[in-house]
């Protein structure tokens, strides 16, 4: 994740330990469809007992991709590594590093012609995690990935102005929740390209939503507040701190983002012009810096043991001293020497890291906060949407547990509508105005639009029969949201068909394409997503039809994924 300044000498957090209870034997040979992550008794690094040698062969040439938070000092160990001369299976080898912003690195390997990196250190095991989710299935050399425990750790803070430090503590003396329920003045990072505020929002999540699937209103509107003020990294954000150390405001960043921009190269922690961190009570998210080794099958044995025994120097009490100095903890949280009184005092309490599917439900709902939706939802009623389409469920009661899903959410700031259709389904078009589109938090005769639309996205399997209606609604629901279009949101139609258009006597494809494309304004965006649910959905058509207004169209043929592509298409567009 690009976002965190380089340190001295960034997705990044804590400890994940993992632990192998009997005996472990480490595959020789990886299937190139399984992620084999490499597990060690202690959670730490492989021993790798080297030599040296004052006459040394060429050897192998290592590359390691490291986060920037810790490129710098990664590659200071790597050459005084090299400097001795290590002896591995007869040759000295040489490690080259490059400095890779994790989300970069995770987006890079996922591709199937990238080339990998011998050792990867992402600033965080979420961006493991992210990688091994991408590339689940897939035929790509990073299915090879052996994974150790984390060699730093740094916690989530609150980073504010000396000035206001005492204040901000007392604020934040009842814990995460009480700072994330009153977001009034936090700032972080965008989350998508930081982990800084990835973990945030995590750490947000868990305070305020807990376990619950579906994201409370409370956390909704936190995020809508937040995302008014997001600092373009979290260096930016710091630098804008110490810059007007009068405002009262607090940055979400870790400890080690504060060490460093507190620290003696920058003034030292008396300058008022500086930063100082605030540390809740309670658990939350923290930063790791976890290590990945690459060995595809049928891979070099030498460079393979030439990896291990780089990663093990990466463990040693001198690498530690190393990582210390940059104002990282070691891999059990303990501070680095010479830390501010509140950093020593301070001990770590780590949540358990979070599954990808929780992850991804976070940034939908920190999409969903800080774009300005509105929306027309309309979904086929035909017939055939009464059929199974697997896991004991029909398209229907699956579309429609998706449409509730998505209304979840949004805040009251979006505008949301909702359609249903087929052949002849009221006696003048092929579809019915269930819920006229408007702000959610708009009324809808005696209930609030949001509580509306639930209702009759419950009702929906209720409503099923005829045939499918597709290029008229289309067309009827692009004129609706074109008509009524907002400049200040983002204006979209999300359609979900099963089938192909059955109605003769409406328009045919041509005149609808040509009519959408007479339409379509690129000052004024207005895609038409289409979602074709099961094997006889009219892919081809439906294709064409967001292509000619700028849209996209998702095809979903397993159950599980159509709440997935539903809150996609209704979030990520929106």
């Amino acid at each position: 994740m690009s976002g965190r300044h380089q340190r001295a000498a960034r997705r990044s957090w804590w400890r994940r330990r993992y632990v192998l209870v009997g005996v472990l034997v480490l595959a020789v040979l990886v299937t190139a469809a399984l992620v084999v992550v490499s597990l060690r008794p202690d959670g730490g690094h492989p021993a790798a007992a080297t030599k040296t040698s004052s006459t040394c062969k060429a050897g192998v040439a290592l590359t390691v991709a490291a986060d920037p938070t810790v490129a710098a000092v990664i590659a200071d160990i790597a050459d005084a590594w090299s400097a001795r001369r290590p002896l591995v299976d007869g040759v000295c080898p040489t490690v080259t590093v490059r400095s890779q912003s994790s989300a970069d690195a995770a987006s890079a390997f996922a591709k199937t012609n990238t080339t990998l990196p011998d050792v990867w250190i992402p600033d965080s095991t979420l961006w493991v995690d992210n990688l091994r989710d991408a590339i689940r299935g897939a035929d790509t050399a990073a299915n090879s990935m052996w994974l150790s425990g984390p060699i730093a750790t740094s916690p989530l803070v609150l980073a504010t102005a000396p000035g206001h430090a005492a204040s901000v503590r007392r604020e934040a003396a009842g814990g995460w929740r009480t700072v994330f329920a009153h977001p009034a003045g936090l700032r972080t990072a965008d989350p998508k390209t930081s982990t800084d505020g990835l973990v945030s929002l995590l750490t947000a999540t868990a305070a305020l939503n807990g376990s619950a699937a579906a994201p409370s209103r409370e956390l909704v509107d936190s995020f809508v507040t937040m995302s008014r003020a997001v600092a373009r990294s979290p260096k930016a954000g710091l630098q804008a701190l110490a810059a007007a150390p009068a405002d009262d405001y607090r940055v979400l960043v870790s400890e080690q983002d504060v060490l460093q921009a507190a620290g003696p190269q920058s003034g030292g922690t008396d300058d008022p012009s500086q930063v100082t961190a605030v540390y809740p009570p309670g658990a939350a998210f923290g930063f790791d810096w976890p290590v990945a080794q690459f060995t595809p099958p049928g891979g070099d044995p030498a460079r393979r043991d030439a990896a291990e025994a780089f990663v093990a120097k990466l463990a040693s009490a001198d690498a530690e001293r190393r990582f210390a100095a940059i104002g990282l903890r070691d891999s059990k949280g303990t501070p680095p020497a010479g830390a501010p009184a509140p950093a020593t005092s301070y001990r770590t309490s780590y949540r358990a890291m979070p599954s990808v599917a929780r992850v991804s439900d976070t940034l939908r709902a920190w999409t969903a906060a800080g774009r300005p939706s509105r929306s027309l939802v309309v979904i086929d009623l035909s017939g055939s949407m009464a059929d199974s389409i697997g896991g004991g469920q029909t398209k229907i009661e699956l579309a429609a547990a998706a449409e509730r899903a998505a209304i979840a959410f949004l805040p009251d700031t979006s505008s949301l509508g909702l359609w249903g259709f087929s052949v002849d389904r009221t006696r003048s078009a092929d579809w019915k105005r269930l819920v006229p589109l408007g702000p959610l938090a708009g009324r809808v005769g005696p209930s609030t639009r949001r509580q509306a639309l639930i209702s009759a996205g419950k009702s929906l399997p209720k409503r099923t029969g005829g045939n499918t209606g597709l290029y008229s609604t289309a067309l009827a629901a692009y004129d609706a949201v074109r008509n009524g279009y907002d400049p200040a949101s983002v204006n979209s139609v999300v359609l979900l068909t099963d089938g192909a258009n059955t109605d003769k006597r409406g328009i045919d494809l041509a005149t609808l394409l040509s009519t959408l494309r007479s339409k379509t304004d690129a000052s004024r965006p207005l895609p038409l997503i289409t979602i074709a649910v099961g094997r006889d959905a009219d892919v081809g058509t439906l294709r064409k039809i967001s292509a000619a207004t700028g849209g996209r169209e998702y095809t979903v043929t397993k159950p599980e994924d159509i709440r997935d592509v539903f809150l996609d298409a209704v979030i990520r567009t929106s």
